[in-house]
């Protein structure tokens, strides 16, 4: 759970309803979280900031800054990054785990649209919520639409 209001913390509640909160000195509210596999935390600020907070002892470090974080953020099975730009019309790809690398064009032309096709030729029009599903018969990426009022789906 990400804190809003500038309570600038995040807090694991496990199945069992026991919380966990940790605070930090981060100056800028948390929007959006993604967890890992491997139980890194990632989390997007309101003010575009990509960082990294590390759940054992609450410090943080940031990993990304850009207009590209400008919607939610999501973790595929390898613990790479996924970020929707909701005023790009585009969703990004971060590789973390091996390192830190410039994000890049996963999806969208960046212009506003509703077109299907391949994944770098369709047209999003506020894309927002963003969801990584492993493989199997509905693994891929889900792309919430804002402005189309839609779920989008990107095969992998």
């Amino acid at each position: 759970v990400a804190g809003r209001n500038n309570s600038n913390s995040v807090r694991k509640i496990t199945p069992a309803g026991v919380v966990t909160t940790r605070s930090t000195a981060w100056p800028n509210n948390f929007m959006a979280l993604a967890i890992e596999p491997l139980g890194r935390v990632y989390a997007r600020t309101s003010a575009n900031e990509l960082i990294f907070i590390d759940m054992t002892n609450g410090s943080t470090s940031q990993i990304g800054s850009a207009t590209v974080f400008t919607g939610g953020i999501a973790s595929d099975s390898s613990g790479n990054i996924y970020a929707t730009d909701f005023t790009g019309h585009r969703v990004y790809y971060q590789l973390t785990r091996a390192g830190n690398v410039a994000p890049t064009v996963y999806a969208g032309t960046g212009v506003a649209g509703s077109a299907n096709g391949l994944a770098l030729s369709a047209t999003f029009s506020g894309p927002y919520a963003i969801s990584v599903v492993p493989s199997g018969a509905f693994g891929g990426v889900y792309v919430g639409d804002y402005f189309n009022n839609s779920v989008r789906y990107i095969a992998p």
